[in-house]
């Protein structure tokens, strides 16, 4: 039987950014779901990028 590790951290980040724009203007969500596909890979955990 495989023995899950819980003992590692695979990845952290934090990442802090003003933005000059009224709250209800800014739809985080929407932004997500939107970005092309390379700049996703990009930003993902290297263990997600194998689909």
């Amino acid at each position: 039987m495989t023995k899950i590790r819980d003992d590692l951290l695979l990845a952290q980040s934090a990442v802090r950014s003003r933005i000059d724009a009224p709250a209800d203007k800014v739809d985080i969500a929407k932004w997500l779901l939107s970005i092309p596909d390379a700049e996703y890979r990009r930003c993902a955990p290297g263990d997600h990028l194998r689909w």
